[in-house]
């Protein structure tokens, strides 16, 4: 007998515990709780995996249940305001100009600090250039942006460390759809363990602004097989 998480599935078989994607794959949330545990897994129960959202403002107001429509926040939204002055407004973080510099090694401006960019963004770098400017790394050690062409956010692979398994760790490679970030689709990659809670990833295909510190989820079909951070190359 299933459990249904919000936009998630949670399923069992006599030794273990499986997370689903949720019916929904527009709302799905699986890739969120890609981090948790057998353990925890099997302690939560949301009534939304076998739902899509309209059918649940349907099932509302069929049932004379008041339903306030309020249009979806797409960012952090327990905050006012813009995050990154957030995080300076709260002394999370330290403001702090540094240089701006391209792949080839020329310097072309500065920043006011690095929280304000991540990888792949384009606008806000304000440096004029013979081609449009990308953020391709951000260097922490030494508080540099490092921009550089379209072509230069591309990758076949990467590291993921501090792997979750939800179940057994594989013990050889495996084929498995990866999800780098939360608004893409799943993309086909082998999987190649190091350690029990770090493996390399070769892409099929070559994928853009995979970014160190994201959270790399781990698919089989619909099955989430666990997840790690994305480790950064430099």
């Amino acid at each position: 007998m299933p459990k249904h998480l919000k936009n998630a599935c949670i399923e069992y078989s006599e030794k273990n515990v499986f997370l689903k994607k949720g019916i929904d794959q527009k709302k799905d949330q699986s890739y969120f709780l890609g981090l948790l545990s057998a353990k925890q897994l099997a302690s939560v129960i949301f009534p939304l995996g076998q739902w899509k959202k309209e059918n649940v403002i349907n099932y509302a107001k069929e049932n004379g249940i008041d339903c306030h429509m309020q249009s979806e926040s797409q960012e952090v939204c327990f905050i006012q305001g813009r995050y990154q002055d957030f995080l300076l407004r709260t002394g999370c973080i330290q403001q702090k100009y540094g240089p701006i510099i391209t792949t080839s090694g020329n310097t072309i401006g500065h920043h006011k600090g690095l929280h304000e960019y991540t990888i792949g963004q384009r606008r806000g770098i304000n440096c004029p250039g013979p081609y449009p400017y990308y953020v391709v790394r951000l260097d922490q050690h030494t508080n540099t942006l490092v921009v550089g062409k379209k072509e230069d956010l591309l990758t076949d692979h990467c590291s993921v460390h501090s792997i979750n398994w939800i179940n057994d760790p594989p013990d050889t490679s495996i084929a498995i759809d990866v999800r780098i970030r939360y608004k893409t689709q799943a993309v086909k990659a082998k999987l190649v363990p190091i350690h029990e809670n770090q493996a390399n990833l070769y892409f099929d295909s070559n994928q853009s602004a995979v970014t160190p510190g994201q959270i790399a989820v781990f698919y089989h079909e619909d099955i989430v097989l666990g997840g790690g951070l994305i480790q950064d190359k430099t």
